[in-house]
């Protein structure tokens, strides 16, 4: 048996002003990723 994952993210603008606004990417720094 085969198994494929697929999995999907989507980072609105919003989103991504947000977890900078509260400092997210000094807590995890797989944040920087998305920017």
């Amino acid at each position: 048996m085969k198994l494929i994952g697929i999995e999907e993210h989507i980072l609105t603008p919003a989103i991504r002003d947000a977890w900078q606004a509260i400092g997210l990417e000094a807590a995890d720094p797989s944040v920087a990723f998305h920017s």
